[in-house]
């Protein structure tokens, strides 16, 4: 258990999605006795992965572990063990959602304060029903574990100069496995040719994916005051190229023969050919444009 002032731990924020919709579908007399088991089932998670309820806020629980390995365990246990329990009360309006990060936190009574806490909370405000998320930096700590992670953005935290880079945890990473391994021999003919400036990069499955942003880092690095630092990937899956955004300000696709689509924390298929644009629409920034052709063996 975290005991001491100043001792580095994960503090982790456990929200229950759907609670105001379940209230309307089911009447405040069973929906009450649905959300309170979760809540109750989500607690008894943690005590069991080692770590200490610090307070319940509604629907939200604050916790805390003595690691991150405790932390990941919990919010994979909890995921797991709220989707079994919401199938068998019928109460499809609800989910889980979960943000953690790992940092030193002052204790005092019988709460928990410090960067971490507020840099969780942050997190957690990202993430969606069903989703685990996590700062890039606690990310590291589970790289020789086995839990798969995958970056979805980032965001600003009051107090901190710079944004911190949001990671999902993949909690269904054995199906998720599976199915890339099962997968991947499909992808052998599929190729994209994207093209930036004067520089050129063919994804294929040899190089299954492409990073655009400001940072310099990126694959593709565009400057731009509403480009994120790390703003929108492509990746392929299966034999398909996806186009997933990241950012604050949005992805603009525009595909060939297709009107403009604008992506927010979302993804969309790529067709044969178009542009991409960060932040701001194709039409207004053509000189920023990324342009995309898909290439696939018939």
């Amino acid at each position: 258990m975290v005991q001491r002032t100043g001792m580095p731990c994960a503090v982790m924020f456990i929200e229950l999605c759907g609670a105001a919709e379940l209230f309307e579908a089911l009447g405040n007399a069973r929906a009450q006795v649905a959300v309170a088991s979760q809540l109750h089932m989500l607690a008894d998670t943690v005590d069991r992965h080692a770590g200490r309820t610090i307070k319940t806020i509604g629907p939200q629980i604050m916790c805390v572990f003595p690691t991150v390995r405790q932390a990941a365990a919990t919010a994979v246990d909890a995921q797991h063990a709220a989707r079994a329990a919401i199938q068998r009360q019928a109460a499809g309006a609800l989910a889980v959602r979960v943000g953690f990060e790992y940092g030193p936190v002052i204790n005092e009574d019988a709460d928990v304060f410090g960067d971490a806490v507020n840099v969780a909370a942050r997190i957690l405000s990202h993430a969606k029903p069903s989703q685990i998320l996590l700062s890039s930096q606690t990310a590291r700590e589970l790289q020789h574990i086995g839990i798969d992670t995958r970056l979805v953005g980032n965001t600003h935290v009051k107090g901190k100069a710079q944004p911190i880079e949001l990671m999902e945890l993949i909690w269904e990473r054995e199906n998720l496995t599976m199915a890339n391994a099962r997968l991947e021999v499909k992808s052998e003919d599929a190729r994209l040719v994207a093209r930036f400036g004067d520089n050129t990069i063919e994804l294929s499955r040899t190089k299954p994916t492409l990073q655009m942003g400001r940072a310099d880092g990126n694959d593709f690095v565009v400057s731009g005051t509403l480009v994120s630092r790390i703003h929108a990937r492509i990746e392929l899956r299966r034999s398909n190229f996806y186009l997933v955004d990241q950012s604050s300000n949005g992805t603009f696709l525009c595909a060939r023969g297709q009107p403009e689509i604008t992506l927010r924390r979302d993804e969309a298929v790529l067709g044969a050919s178009g542009l991409i644009s960060l932040g701001t629409p194709t039409a207004e920034a053509r000189n920023l444009c990324l342009e995309f052709t898909v290439l696939k063996r018939q």
